[in-house]
């Protein structure tokens, strides 16, 4: 029975089906690890679960050179591996891939900034802050009162776990 190939390799002007970790494998991070490849650039917001693009670097295990790797990741789910032979074959596919994660960053603001709740200190508060009261005058206020914020919160704690009864 053959193995199913999902990734693909792009090389020389032609894309071959591959395999680049087992396909049975249950952690993809340490057969990656395993096979040589590290973590190179993350492109977009990965932190809110915006589409984001992960790529992974090694040195050419057939000769000199690197080989790169591309992954297109939204909250749950990432793309097949797309594997490219240097540099310029990975900047290839970042622009042809870069405005789709562009456009859904743009596209995940809009709808934050139409979705009706306030976060005092959102991208699109900042921004309003800013046009009203100008960028250095109320950053410095935004950012007092951030750290106020943070030293109240930090009080509270402490207070909390002194009011808390001692373990015997």
């Amino acid at each position: 029975m053959t193995t199913p190939m999902w990734d693909l390799h792009f090389s020389e002007g032609a894309w071959e089906p591959t395999n680049v970790i087992p396909a049975d494998s249950s952690t993809v991070d340490t057969d990656l690890d395993k096979a040589g490849w590290e973590r190179f650039w993350v492109i977009g917001g990965q932190e809110n679960g915006a589409l984001h693009i992960v790529t992974w670097r090694r040195d050419s295990p057939d000769g000199p050179g690197r080989q790169y790797l591309l992954q297109v990741w939204d909250v749950n789910t990432g793309s097949e591996f797309v594997q490219v032979d240097g540099l310029p074959g990975l900047m290839e596919l970042l622009a042809k891939w870069a405005p789709i994660v562009q456009a859904a960053s743009v596209a995940g603001a809009i709808a934050e900034g139409l979705n009706g709740a306030l976060d005092r200190y959102g991208f699109f508060e900042q921004i309003g802050a800013r046009l009203a009261w100008g960028a250095d005058t109320n950053r410095d206020a935004m950012e007092r009162e951030a750290s106020e914020e943070r030293d109240r919160r930090a009080e509270w704690k402490r207070q909390q776990a002194a009011e808390r009864p001692a373990a015997t």
